[in-house]
């Protein structure tokens, strides 16, 4: 049996009968994939090449692309000089300014029925506490605007305390405090805006702007200073363009794991609650670090931060139900205060080198004895 021969076809050679048969079966079944040069034909011929599989190209852009993007964010890493972190930043100063600007517009294009005006007594004050922040950290001064033209009649101008949260309080009228026409132009624009429901403050380059809804929060004068040294210490540390710095490397990152096959909402997943979140919350904890020493430079009580964010964390109770960290854009205020009293030592410390500290001290102790010693009589 092993010796019969069949003829295939004219010139063709003689092969054994069950190798012939068990060639056509397998060709008949597999004939797509059947090469005799991949299954060990021990012909003489030249062997194909391997084919190029799409996961070869796949990974070869995968690699180039990490390898370019590693090398473009080790180029751009930098320290914030406050606090020793490092972080990756691209964007230069201009697009900062220009951010500022933006935001600016923006502000008062929504809010231009509510904006106090420049000279308005409120104002003035705000403008105060954000001067001597500048002046003691020597970041820049106060912009000023002349007075509006025309105002609305007074409303109910009285000595009402404007921490109180008395929107009858705050009114309408310029102050004659201060001639502000006389004023030259300066670097930051402070604007206050009269909006009891919105409990918030905020800083971008060359802008800070407070909202009243912040005011009973604060409560006075140096619990301001706390929230307005926080805001801006955002701007002292850049963190406005490392955020726009830093979508880049997240739209880097989204994009590499759904090349590969991630689906997207796995993707947003993954850079929003690994890289995002825990970003911004690093962020907002440098910025009460660096808060914290501007206040104690311009003389501020220290402690009024803390008290000041344990008056947030009561107001935010009642409306907070979910309270899970990993799911905030800032750290939970219990934790902020923890970390704050903490650094009360070295506030303190900055307070007693100042000299100019000790001096406006004193002038605070004499206005108080002196207004003591009036109202005794």
């Amino acid at each position: 049996m092993f010796g019969t021969s069949v003829r295939l076809f004219r010139g063709a050679t003689r092969m054994p009968a069950r190798a012939i048969c068990t060639r056509r079966a397998f060709s008949s079944t597999f004939r797509p994939r059947y090469q005799y040069v991949r299954f060990g034909d021990s012909g003489s011929g030249p062997k194909s090449p391997r084919r190029r599989t799409q996961w070869d190209g796949t990974l070869k852009v995968v690699v180039v692309g990490l390898g370019l993007s590693t090398a473009y964010y080790v180029a751009h890493l930098e320290q914030v000089p406050e606090t020793g972190r490092w972080r990756f930043i691209d964007v230069g100063p201009d697009l900062e300014a220009n951010v500022g600007r933006a935001a600016s517009a923006e502000l008062h294009a929504e809010y231009q029925a509510r904006i106090l005006p420049p000279n308005h007594r409120l104002t003035l004050q705000v403008q105060g506490i954000v001067q001597r922040i500048l002046t003691a950290s020597n970041l820049g001064t106060v912009k000023t605007s002349p007075p509006q033209a025309h105002f609305a009649p007074p409303t109910n101008q009285s000595n009402d305390n404007v921490w109180s949260g008395n929107d009858d309080a705050y009114g309408v009228v310029a102050s004659a405090e201060r001639d502000v026409d006389r004023v030259a132009q300066r670097d930051w624009e402070v604007v206050v805006v009269n909006d009891q429901k919105m409990v918030n403050a905020a800083a971008s380059p060359g802008l800070v702007y407070v909202f009243t809804g912040m005011l009973p929060i604060s409560q006075d004068e140096s619990g301001l200073a706390a929230v307005l040294s926080h805001e801006i210490g955002h701007v002292v540390a850049r963190h406005v363009p490392e955020r726009i710095s830093s979508q880049k490397v997240l739209f880097v990152i989204a994009s590499l794991l759904q090349y590969l096959g991630a689906d997207f909402g796995i993707s947003r997943l993954f850079t929003t609650f690994l890289l995002d979140l825990p970003n911004t919350r690093a962020q907002e904890k440098e910025a009460d670090v660096i808060g914290l020493r501007l206040m104690s430079k311009a003389c501020y009580d220290p402690s009024a931060a803390p008290r000041a964010f344990s008056r947030l964390a009561e107001f935010e109770s009642k409306f907070q139900r979910v309270r899970l960290e990993f799911l905030q854009t800032h750290p939970l205020t219990e934790r902020r205060i923890e970390y704050l009293e903490a650094m009360l030592p070295e506030a303190y410390a900055i307070i007693a080198g100042n000299p100019e500290c000790s001096i406006m001290q004193q002038r605070l102790d004499e206005f108080r004895s002196a207004s003591a010693f009036r109202v005794s009589l």
